[in-house]
């Protein structure tokens, strides 16, 4: 995989984290136990996005099934000097790579005490100090409790291993480029009965000429436009299936569906769903 699909399927777990930091809390966050209960949440909901970007193939994900080293949820809090004083799963992780997530957090605490609200969960990216032979992403949520002064990160750990020598690259560094073509992706995804014809009248609205914008997609998410398209689709309609109290028919409706029974079909082709709690956050 490269570090142009990576980014995409980090940049699409970002969404939902964004969504799920949004909710209104309803509870103390400086409760032990609501830090908990906030935690299992979080990890619910970061298994079902990484299923499904996995069973979609999002991004080319899921070809690289059997080279996930780790897709872990963990909860880790640290003190005012960096010092860790509660960990959830994060045991789980082997020694290095606990070393290694902790030096890229303690790095960032002091930027983080002037940037960031206290008493009130945000979402948290880290850039992966060490990219050599791997793709890593450390996403998730922060809170800054005032009354412990401690930093308590709800993180989703996810390292792929690669043939690559070194995947140390500035992060971000193509998306210039991409993010001027995602108002574009977005109207078009819109469009419930796009044909050629369509496409290429919205392609020339925009001055971009068919080659360009069809190797664009290839290049930034791994398919075709069609294929780009019922994925995208798909990760709405999920978005909109946790975030929302709409019914199927509306998000069907919302996303682009001519009717609710695709979407019936692709959430039982998800098998994984039945063994997972899909909580709506509402």
């Amino acid at each position: 995989m490269k570090l142009e699909l990576f980014e995409e399927v980090q940049s699409n777990f970002e969404r939902f984290v964004k969504r799920f930091v949004s909710l209104p809390i309803k509870g103390n966050p400086s409760s032990l136990a609501y830090q908990h209960y906030h935690f299992h949440y979080f990890q619910a909901m970061a298994s079902i996005i990484i299923d499904a970007m996995t069973h979609i193939n999002y991004a080319q994900l899921g070809k690289e099934e059997n080279n996930i080293v780790y897709s872990q949820s963990f909860s880790i809090s640290l003190n005012s000097q960096g010092a860790l004083k509660k960990q959830i799963f994060f045991d789980k992780l082997d020694q290095q790579s606990q070393k290694s997530i902790l030096k890229t957090i303690i790095q960032k605490l002091d930027t983080l005490q002037v940037l960031n609200s206290k008493n009130k969960y945000q979402s948290i990216r880290f850039d992966c100090l060490n990219r050599e032979n791997k793709l890593c992403m450390i996403c998730g949520t922060l809170l800054i409790d005032s009354n412990s002064n401690s930093y308590i990160f709800d993180l989703h750990y996810l390292k792929i291993k690669t043939d690559y020598d070194d995947m140390f690259l500035a992060p971000d560094y193509y998306l210039n480029d991409k993010i001027k073509l995602q108002h574009i992706y977005q109207s078009l995804s819109e469009i419930k009965s796009l044909d050629e014809t369509t496409l290429l009248s919205v392609l020339k609205q925009n001055d971009l000429a068919e080659d360009d914008f069809k190797a664009n997609v290839l290049y930034y998410f791994g398919d075709d436009f069609k294929e780009y398209l019922r994925k995208k689709r798909l990760m709405k309609s999920l978005e909109m299936l946790l975030f929302t109290d709409n019914t199927i028919f509306e998000i069907a409706d919302s996303c682009g569906y001519k009717s609710s029974y695709p979407l019936f079909r692709a959430y039982y082709q998800m098998h994984f769903l039945q063994n997972k709690a899909l909580i709506r956050y509402v």
